[in-house]
């Protein structure tokens, strides 16, 4: 499953992003900390905003996001405003 880096909660935040430490993640924005084994499971709250399969092409070198899901999903980029 792959997603944004940024957080369904903390959007529009400078740092609302994710740090990975071993199998746990941590929204640098809000401080929570999950396991990543939850992602895409419960899809509500301070998680990663998720990326629709149909959005995503299998290249023989890895994934592309198709041109219309990141269009759809600019706003989540564009909005970041500074604290």
């Amino acid at each position: 499953m792959l997603h944004f880096g940024t957080c369904q909660s903390c959007n529009g935040s400078p740092n609302a992003y994710y740090a990975q430490t071993g199998k746990m993640l941590k929204c640098n924005n809000c401080g929570l900390t999950f396991p990543m084994d939850v992602i895409g499971v419960d899809g509500t709250g301070c998680h990663p905003i998720m990326i629709e399969e149909d959005g995503i092409t299998q290249t023989d070198t890895g994934i592309a996001i198709n041109k219309d899901t990141l269009l759809k999903n600019e706003s989540l980029f564009t909005k970041i405003v500074a604290h």
